[in-house]
């Protein structure tokens, strides 16, 4: 090699050397990895960020909020974004120190969350400085009203004792009642039929819950977290508790394949409500892990989720409420006026995030649940 083709090939990689050094966008692989349920991002917005940035989306999913939480443990996860339940997974996950603080200033958008969705967060302990509202919704309970008034016409449709009451679980089991096999939704259920609040209750106060829980247990049918939207369309319930979305989408599968009814006959239907008493809420939130590799990216891809259009888009596509209020006027219009997606201010304010239980008090309600279970038909 000459001399001079020797300085020449020593030039040239120090050039692109230095480049990298003076352009982040070099230096920094244009690329954001997220972390999220199957099928819980819009594919419309990933591709408008990448169209818009230039930067790749890459997407690994979990089936259960245990999976994840299994896999974000042990850290060094590799990804930039992840959007998990807040409660307790992700509320957990953060007190163990494994996302960093959002930086309000880069995230304006968190400005703009809904006070009342932001107010459950910090009433169930859940670290909000590094954590915003990705999607949320409601647990109450879902009837098919048409077979409910034929065995009880003066059953309290908008009541926690329409199932805990032991008059109106007897006269219902002949059509179906189904509970989401959880107890940290059924037993705060049973708490706010008592009056109680599931963040202030102690061990005597979930015994008590247990105990409704208990007297009504033979009359239910099934206890079950993935087949009560097949009970409630196939006619084997009347009668179970129920995510606000999975019960909607039971409403819409039966008025599909229900014919019209004919004249005298009343419609076959899949109502949702969330009980007088109070009904229970969930929020999915995201996060940035403490190691993110591409945090820049993290918060381009949050700045463009969270404008209106694309917030609202997400919601419309994936059939959830969403915690930004000033996207609602560009949400689906359908589902934006629909109380079971989007509850008015009255049954917010309702609304309770069920906390993390303290170890020793979980152990009890897992003993509790398990009796419960243990004692049905």
């Amino acid at each position: 090699m000459s001399h001079r083709a020797l300085i020449v090939a020593l030039i040239v990689p120090l050039a692109v050397l230095m480049a990298a050094f003076q352009n982040p966008v070099l230096a920094q692989e244009k690329l954001v990895k997220l972390y999220a349920w199957n099928g819980y991002l819009s594919p419309t917005v990933l591709e408008s960020f990448s169209r818009a940035s230039g930067t790749k989306t890459q997407v690994e999913t979990y089936e259960t909020p245990d999976e994840a939480a299994a896999k974000l443990a042990g850290g060094n996860a590799g990804y930039d974004i992840v959007v998990l339940k807040a409660v307790p997974q992700l509320s957990q996950a953060i007190q163990a120190g494994k996302f960093q603080p959002l930086d309000a200033a880069r995230l304006p958008a968190l400005a703009g969350q809904d006070p009342a969705l932001t107010k459950l967060l910090a009433g169930a302990d859940v670290p909000t400085a590094s954590t915003g509202i990705y999607l949320w919704g409601t647990i109450g309970l879902a009837l098919r009203t048409d077979l409910i008034r034929k065995r009880a016409e003066d059953a309290p449709l908008n009541s926690y004792a329409l199932i805990f009451d032991v008059r109106f679980a007897k006269k219902l089991q002949g059509c179906g009642i189904g509970l989401i096999d959880d107890p940290m939704v059924v037993l705060p259920m049973a708490l706010r039929y008592l009056g109680l609040d599931p963040n202030q209750a102690d061990e005597p106060e979930w015994e008590r819950a247990a105990a409704v829980v208990q007297k009504i247990r033979p009359y239910v049918r099934t206890l079950d977290s993935a087949n009560l939207v097949s009970g409630l369309t196939g006619k084997k319930l009347c009668l179970a508790t129920e995510w606000n979305g999975d019960a909607v989408q039971a409403a819409n599968k039966l008025k599909a394949s229900e014919p019209a009814p004919k004249a005298g006959q009343v419609a076959a239907v899949i109502d949702y409500v969330v009980p007088r008493e109070g009904g229970l809420a969930f929020i999915d939130a995201f996060a940035i892990p403490k190691d993110a590799p591409h945090p820049d990216a993290a918060y381009a891809f949050l700045n463009h989720l969270l404008q209106p259009k694309m917030i609202a888009t997400t919601a419309g596509e994936m059939g959830y409420a969403n915690g930004q209020p000033g996207s609602y006027d560009q949400v689906y219009a359908p589902l934006a006026a629909d109380p079971r997606i989007f509850p008015t201010d009255a049954v917010k304010a309702k609304l309770v995030l069920v906390k993390p239980l303290a170890p020793d008090l979980q152990l009890r309600v897992d003993q509790l649940w398990a009796q419960i279970k243990a004692g049905g038909p």
